[in-house]
């Protein structure tokens, strides 16, 4: 299933939760890399069989998923930047650089890049 897909269908899943669903897609928005870690998660523990359940409250907060199989346990969801990373590496983030197209006045990101 591709990554789309998999929010697709976490989407899908919130459609009974409509506060939890303004919620994700407002991450969506705001943080995308983090909504597509909550998603992918959600699939991957639904994936495995373990029954994952939204645990986070939205007035308070809380761990992200509460799992029922193979026993009861909880998961919490977190996305770092790559600034967040660097800096607890203790090393500086290199920016990339953006190719140019072979056609004149467009520019187009590299496969490696964001």
């Amino acid at each position: 299933m591709t990554l789309n897909r998999t929010i697709e269908s976490y989407r899908e899943y919130l459609l009974t939760l409509p506060d939890h669903r303004r919620r994700f897609e407002q991450r969506l928005n705001d943080h995308p890399p983090a909504a597509r870690a909550e998603a992918a998660i959600f699939a991957y523990l639904r994936d495995e069989g373990c029954n994952p359940l939204l645990n986070e409250d939205i007035t308070t907060g809380g761990a992200d998923f509460c799992c029922q199989e193979p026993e009861r346990f909880v998961v919490e969801v977190t996305s770092l930047e790559d600034q967040v990373m660097a800096a607890r590496a203790g090393t500086k983030l290199r920016r990339r650089r953006r190719r140019r197209a072979r056609h004149a006045g467009s520019s187009q990101l590299g496969p490696d890049d964001d």
